[in-house]
């Protein structure tokens, strides 16, 4: 708890990271908007303002605007914070209070503690005493007596009840039923008239606001008690200098096309899956999960939930003969704005977030977004829309499609215009508006939760949750009736559904007739109706009672329906929109056939004790009239493999048709001591879900006691570590060797995989495999009782290290690179350059070109579009800062100003595949990009790795390849002495002496080392250059090749020898305990003198710990590991590899650290 905005349900997990709102306009001098501000220094007519992750506002509220910022409330003063009032504050049980304190420190209701309680209950009795009416807080008015008088102390006398029947004035907020206030309010105010403050988020100066901000919400069970709600008032105070000369002239704009944007952060448990859409019917944005199991709510057996931002009323605009909501009363002559559009931007992107304390690209991309274009480039370029998919038009409202349904602008596809889940953040915008000096405007915003039977259901159900809430609102929060109701959905044939429905009035309410109105959720199929009879004979109890029933028939429907129930009373009608929601109008697909296709154990088509199997099964669409075109099968157990927790069709299943096939596939596992096992799962259909379970008898077998070790493989060719053999039925090993061989599977594509041949026969088992990107998914095929994990290492880089500093090693190692935009580590949760002794905090990235810096755009630069990867790809590199003479050529061919020979203060070397090893270590020739100064140094240019211009860049640099690469230095030697003795004369990329490049475009920022814009730069600087004894390392994947080749030993080992007995052979025993926390030990036996290393490594090959590397006399030994790098740090709970490496021979074995 603590580290995120929300969570969803109340406990449980995280829901929203942080959530705020940002506006912008243009600015003019003049009521008819003909005069834009500007000045000679600074042309800021479009402005922005508001909050994300920084804020550009202070608390507090404008008092007097004719002094400018100084006329503002002290943001430190006893009465400017957030007021936080509940009516029943005085009378909240045990469990509510250490709810409420746990929310307000942001803890679990476990750690709470007394004092938390009557510290948060003091804070409740202390604000709703002086609940702030003066500075504008919404109070109640119920004594006829203008102006606010507070009610009396709560007692045993005056109880919450007392506020209503006794027409007392109240703090908080009633709309138009005064019987039915919020439960619980927020109130607070701010402004945005200190400059700095406001130049500090996009580089925007102050628009002259004061905003009020309103929170709400009901302590109810039905759909309102999944909204809280939001109102934003905004009030032209001015207090804004309008002088564009270097006087100064405090007063108010006349703003023009002002727009207003609900900005959110949600991440619905594990930030890096989610996905948005918006619904332009219903004003809302909002995000569900791209995965369909989210590893957070797994730890509360939950399905992800969906959030959603309902605009409920934007600002007032002139509209005759129209009405609007302004203060929760309805105006005339007027009407609301809605949503007018819905963008975004998601990290990993193309459309990153705005840079900070930047006006030309901050403000300009805000602006951008604030109308519903991509943020791209700046206030001065082109408006571009968002990519966007064949067949649609670019649209201002992106990602539009309906996910439950599967039919229009969909995300996440790994398109252009639909890119692959992630970290998102979503805006809501209304506008454009005018606000001219002292107008005041509103902004109502729900925001919605909703969780259902799996991700897409949770979309239905939020919007279910939306609806009710607009509904509410839509009738000024007047109370609605609480109607009982009673549904059955039979299915008398297989083409038709009958639904018996009963609706029971409160007590006193007199109902003259009623009718329900049925329409889709999704999907465009027609609505129907059904009159509500009190007869005694349509499933309505007895006659003339006041319950009212229908029974109604119709052919199925593909997607759920939701209800909408009218009452005719006495007293008018009473309308409940969402008065039934997810109602399934089919027969349910049916499972069967179910089937064992795979066993990490006794290889005989069964399941047995403590196996992980993969079982296959059909689904049978038994409605007759609609096809199933989305259709999901999610194992709600323990699933073994995350690819195998849940199967997807591929197509949709015709009406009447039976599918099945590889893709109908679930993983679970047994227990030890069951005598049969249950597979629960949950079927998600076009928008409906159900579940059930599968159960399966358990054959006794005891397993030998090498089943699940990991055996030996030896050196060959190539890399060991990627092939990972497990012993899955020990009866079924023959003690023969195989060859894993890597061959290439496309040519086009030169994707790689593998073949397995049995060395002893000469018999091909498996030929054209493909490697697996997932290590404990599925299928890892079983072979005479071994199952072959042959792992895939994506071609990318793996690390940026600074391994040492003016002061000598570094342990652990910095991170020297920028994960905020996306850089891989190992060293999180570093995630930026770190200062080190010689003042500077290095950051390894690529020259700025004004583009937007991110992961993608620094591989993109520095392996030339991918295609240094076959150089850079199973090797380490690294840049040394030493006293030289080191060497370095700006070439004609990047200048045309000749070729210019200058003295480096760093060196360039391939370390390779072991950076432990030197003995294949040779060293590069860097070619450079000046700043024109014919000096490898820090520059003026500021790098746009993060915001403000305190980040200067070196000049850029290249790794060129020596043609000798002769271990040590003598190819760099013949490079030097080569341009030495002609200088002019040196061709670029001479292939006597060089063989092309490496990586290109590379450079060192000194993160936020100082302006660049200083008129004493560079002395400004924290560091000008790493010091010497600096050493940065770069380190990339260690993928297997075509033409790679690794043996496999199919012999089962249970231990090693002992007793003072001298070994026979080499051997690595399984560790024990495994899975282990957080100590486990490893065996292992040499039997004659060598230099061992035992090695770990995490899963994607990166090494982790380095338990052993010495000579040893022949024996047995036991090294125990506990959980942590070789830097200290503990690892995360994962699987993990362990090396033994004697001489040319090599063993792994698989462990697990559970946490």
């Amino acid at each position: 708890m603590g580290d995120d905005g929300a969570y969803y349900p109340r406990g449980t997990g995280s829901f929203i990271y942080q959530d705020g709102i940002v506006w912008g306009g243009s600015m003019y001098l003049d009521a008819a908007r003909t005069v834009p501000y500007s000045s000679v220094s600074i042309n800021q007519n479009v402005r922005v303002g508001g909050g994300t992750y920084g804020v550009g506002t202070r608390a507090g509220r404008v008092v007097d605007p004719s002094i400018g910022p100084s006329g503002v409330e002290y943001p430190g003063a006893p009465d400017v914070h957030i007021y936080r009032i509940r009516r029943d504050y005085a009378f909240m049980s045990r469990v509510e209070r250490e709810a409420s304190a746990a929310a307000v420190n942001e803890i679990g209701p476990e750690n709470v503690t007394q004092a938390m309680i009557d510290a948060d209950s003091a804070r409740f009795a202390v604000d709703w005493t002086n609940w702030p009416v003066a500075k504008g807080a919404p109070y109640i008015e119920r004594n006829g007596v203008p102006g606010y008088q507070p009610p009396p102390a709560f007692s045993e006398a005056f109880g919450v009840d007392d506020l209503i029947t006794g027409h007392y004035d109240e703090p908080g907020l009633a709309g138009a039923d005064l019987s039915a206030p919020a439960d619980e309010v927020l109130w607070t105010v701010y402004n945005d008239l200190n400059v700095a403050e406001t130049q500090s988020f996009e580089g925007s100066d102050p628009i002259g606001l004061e905003i009020q901000k309103t929170v709400w919400g009901y302590k109810r069970t039905d759909a309102i008690g999944n909204v809280w709600f939001n109102r934003y008032r905004l009030m032209n105070k001015g207090g804004v200098d309008r002088d564009a000369s270097d006087a100064v002239s405090y007063g108010a704009f006349h703003v023009d096309s002002m727009y207003v944007c609900q900005w959110s952060d949600v991440d619905l448990g594990n930030a890096g899956d989610d996905l948005l859409g918006c619904d332009t019917l219903l004003n809302i944005g909002f995000a569900y999960n791209g995965n369909v199991r989210d590893d957070e709510y797994d730890l509360f057996s939950m399905p992800p939930p969906s959030a959603g931002y309902d605009l409920l009323s934007g600002p007032l605009v002139t509209a005759p003969g129209d009405s609007g909501i302004f203060d929760l009363k309805w105006i005339h002559g007027k009407k609301n704005l809605g949503m007018t559009s819905f963008a975004y931007f998601s990290s990993s992107s193309p459309y990153q977030d705005p840079p900070w304390v930047d006006y030309l690209n901050g403000t300009g991309r805000w602006w951008k977004l604030l109308r519903g274009f991509a943020p791209l480039g700046s206030l001065v370029t082109a408006d571009q829309p968002y990519n966007y998919p064949a067949g649609i038009e670019p649209s201002v409202f992106t990602l539009s499609g309906d996910p439950v349904a599967g039919t229009g602008w969909l995300d996440g596809k790994g398109e252009p215009s639909s890119i692959v889940p992630g970290d998102r953040r979503l805006l809501v915008t209304t506008g454009p508006f005018t606000m001219v000096p002292g107008d005041t405007q509103e902004v109502y915003i729900a925001g919605v939760a909703g969780m259902g039977a799996d991700r897409l259901s949770s979309v239905a159900v939020m919007k279910a949750n939306a609806r009710a809430a607009q509904n509410l609102f839509d009738h000024l929060f007047g109370g609605t009736p609480v109607v009982n109701r009673l549904v059955e959905i039979r299915h008398p044939g297989a083409a038709v559904t009958e639904l018996a429905i009963r609706a029971t009035p409160p007590p006193g309410m007199v109902v003259q007739f009623g009718e329900i109105l049925f329409q889709p959720e999704a999907g465009s199929e027609p609505t129907f109706s059904t009159p509500l009879f009190d007869d005694g004979a349509h499933f309505d109890s007895l006659a003339g009672d006041g319950i009212w029933g229908a029974v109604q028939a119709t052919s199925n429907r593909q997607y759920p329906y939701r209800a909408k129930l009218t009452l005719q009373t006495s007293a008018g009608p009473i309308v409940l929109e969402d008065f039934l929601t997810g109602l399934t109008l089919r027969p349910r697909p049916v499972l069967s056939d179910w089937s064992i296709v795979w066993e990490d154990g006794k290889q005989d088509g069964k399941l047995n004790p403590n196996e992980n199997v993969i079982v296959s099964f059909s689904v049978h669409n038994v409605d007759p009239v609609n096809a199933i075109n989305q259709l999901t099968v999610l194992n709600e157990g323990v699933s073994p493999f995350e690819s195998n927790r849940s199967a997807t069709a591929l197509a949709p299943i015709s009406p009447g048709a039976t599918a099945s096939g590889e893709v109908f596939t679930l993983s679970f596992h047994t227990a030890l001591s069951e005598s049969s096992a249950s597979l629960l799962y949950t079927v998600a259909y076009d928008g409906a879900a159900y579940s059930s379970n599968a159960r399966f008898p358990v054959e006794p077998w005891t397993p030998d006691a090498s089943w699940r070790d990991t055996l030996e493989v030896l050196k060959s060719v190539g890399v060991t570590m990627n092939v990972i053999p497990v012993i899955a039925d020990p009866a079924a090993m023959t003690g023969h060797d195989y060859l894993v061989s890597f061959v290439t599977l496309n040519d086009t594509t030169g994707e790689v995989g593998w073949s397995l041949q049995d060395m002893n026969t000469s018999a091909w088992l498996l030929t054209a495999q493909r490697l697996s990107t997932n290590i404990d998914g599925w299928p890892h095929p079983v072979v005479d009782g071994v199952q072959y994990i042959v792992r895939n290492v994506p071609t990318d880089f793996v690390d940026f290290q600074q391994l040492s500093d003016v002061a000598g090693p570094l342990n652990p190692p910095h991170f020297a690179s920028f994960g905020f935009i996306g850089v891989p580590t190992t060293l999180a949760p570093q995630d930026r350059p770190t200062p080190d002794a010689g003042g500077g905090q290095w950051g390894i990235i690529t020259g700025n070109t004004g583009s937007t810096m991110s992961y993608d755009y620094f591989v993109l630069r520095v392996t030339n579009g991918g295609a240094r990867w076959p150089i850079l790809l199973r090797n380490d590199w690294e840049i040394r800062f030493t006293a030289g003479p080191n060497y370095g050529l700006e070439p004609d061919a990047f200048t045309g100003m000749g070729n210019n020979f200058m003295r480096v203060p760093f060196e360039l070397w391939y370390v390779g595949p072991d950076p432990n090893d030197a003995s294949d270590d040779y060293r590069l020739f860097p070619y450079m990009i000046g700043d024109g100064d014919s000096t490898f140094d820090i520059t003026r240019f500021d790098n746009n790795v993060s915001g403000g211009d305190n980040d200067p860049e070196t000049d850029w640099f290249y790794w060129v390849i020596p043609t000798d690469k002769t271990p040590g230095q003598a190819g760099y030697n013949a490079i030097v002495s080569s341009i030495q003795a002609n200088i002019p004369g040196h061709a670029y990329m001479d292939p006597a002496i060089m063989n092309g490049d490496a990586m290109r475009r590379m450079v060192l920022v000194n993160y936020n080392g100082g302006s660049v814009a200083s008129p004493t730069f560079p002395e400004n600087l924290t560091s000008k250059m790493p010091a010497t004894g600096s050493v940065f390392r770069i380190v990339t994947g260690k993928p297997n090749v075509a033409g790679d080749r690794v043996v496999v030993r199919a012999i089962a080992t249970t231990g090693v020898g002992g007793n003072g007995i001298v070994p026979d052979r080499i051997d690595l025993a399984q560790n024990y305990p495994n899975p282990f926390n957080p100590v486990t030990s490893i065996r292992y036996q040499i039997p004659q003198k060598a230099t061992v290393k035992l090695e770990v490594f995490d899963v994607l090959g990166r090494k982790v710990q380095t338990l052993v590397n010495k000579e040893h006399v022949p024996g047995s030994y036991v090294v125990e590991w506990d959980g942590k790098t070789s830097h200290g740090i503990s690892v995360s709970t994962g699987v993990y590899f362990y090396s033994l490496t004697v001489g040319d021979r090599l063993m792994t074995k698989k462990m697990v650290l559970l946490k």
